[in-house]
């Protein structure tokens, strides 16, 4: 009977917690977060698409690429660095939210019926858990899928357009192996490797298809070296330029950066016998990082929650000691995941604890929070 009666009553209690804030403010809470996601998330958006057009109009050669593959390109690019920025979303996200309730004055009403920031947090636990999931999704599938394509994108088709680009614009064209080129009266000269090739072609045009170059009328002189045979004036009526097979082969490959891997592909990467223990190591940082960040929402949320709520209705000013203080924390933990990254690829610190220690000081600031939550909530 004495089990019975404890088990009904932690029943009892749960049932209670679970069902402590009234269904209208539950829902007005759930809309107030949904909107306030929807904007941040709106505004990050909008500042990434601000920031592709900042570097096509400095790096204008990207149009060159044509339409299509610069926007996928650039959706790329806005997918890498949205990953980045998910923590600190998730922090603005709960901290506006419980600042607006703090404004309008609902989290004194909150108070006014016993309930606390606990209970309002945990009222909207679901919300949290499509976060979770969204990080999820965006880490082990939409993730993968922007560095294959930013991985395509920097391959030779690709750069060939942007170098024709750049040379139509009058910039002298660095060459690999020492050397450079320039465009001037409808001809393209050169001087390669280390001045043992020079010359000059008319009609320079790109050619993706064979990830090189095709020229008209061209003249090349092969100065004498020993690095060069065939010392002489050459010239030719149609000429083109392209990778090496060797060179053609591994640019075609997959990618060998472990963020470019799907789920499979890092397994994969991680049973493998004959891979290096580095490059093991990277793709191992890269799984536990991404499962840590989705494991990481709750607590980033209720440390955002923590620090925008307050029993007290405060002017829209309400001071500036903690946004201040979120940015900090936001800063902080930023650094620690790009300190602790580095003593991982360093072997200073194991893959898998180098991916985890990062959300420890997010414990240690939870921790904090609670032992001052009274002063907080004032």
């Amino acid at each position: 009977m004495g089990r019975k009666a404890a088990k009904s009553n932690t029943f009892e209690l749960g049932s209670v917690l679970l069902s402590s804030v009234p269904s209208p403010l539950r829902r007005s809470l759930t809309t107030l977060l949904a909107r306030v996601g929807l904007a941040l998330g709106l505004v990050a958006v909008g500042g990434l698409a601000l920031l592709a057009v900042a570097v096509t109009v400095a790096r204008p050669e990207a149009l060159a690429l044509g339409f299509v593959p610069m926007c996928r390109a650039s959706l790329a690019f806005a997918v890498t660095t949205l990953q980045g920025l998910m923590p600190l979303l998730i922090l603005a996200v709960a901290f506006v939210t419980t600042r607006r309730l703090t404004v309008r004055g609902e989290s004194g009403a909150w108070a006014a019926l016993g309930l606390g920031s606990m209970d309002a947090w945990w009222s909207v636990r679901y919300v949290w858990l499509v976060f979770t999931l969204i990080v999820l999704v965006v880490g082990f599938s939409a993730e993968p899928w922007a560095w294959s394509t930013l991985h395509g994108v920097r391959g030779s088709p690709a750069a060939s357009s942007a170098a024709w680009a750049r040379l139509t614009r009058g910039e002298a064209l660095v060459l690999e192996g020492g050397g450079a080129a320039i465009l001037a009266d409808d001809q393209l000269h050169f001087a390669a490797m280390q001045g043992a090739l020079q010359g000059a072609v008319e009609d320079p045009q790109p050619e993706p298809r064979i990830a090189g170059w095709s020229f008209g009328s061209s003249e090349v002189r092969i100065v004498p070296s020993q690095d060069v045979a065939g010392a002489g004036l050459w010239r030719a009526k149609r000429l083109k330029v392209h990778l090496s097979e060797a060179r053609r082969e591994r640019y075609l490959q997959p990618p060998m950066n472990p963020r470019a891997q799907s789920v499979s592909g890092v397994l994969r990467l991680l049973g493998a016998q004959e891979i290096d223990e580095g490059r093991r190591d990277r793709a191992n940082l890269v799984v536990h990082r991404r499962l840590a960040l989705a494991a990481g929402v709750p607590l980033l949320a209720l440390l955002g929650w923590f620090l925008g709520w307050s029993s007290q209705a405060r002017g829209r000013g309400g001071g500036m000691a903690r946004p201040v203080l979120l940015i900090v924390l936001a800063l902080g933990l930023y650094g620690m995941t790009r300190i602790c990254d580095h003593l991982a690829l360093r072997g200073t610190l194991s893959s898998s604890l180098a991916g985890w220690a990062p959300w420890w000081s997010v414990l240690g600031m939870l921790g904090l929070m609670l032992l001052l939550r009274g002063r907080l909530e004032r």
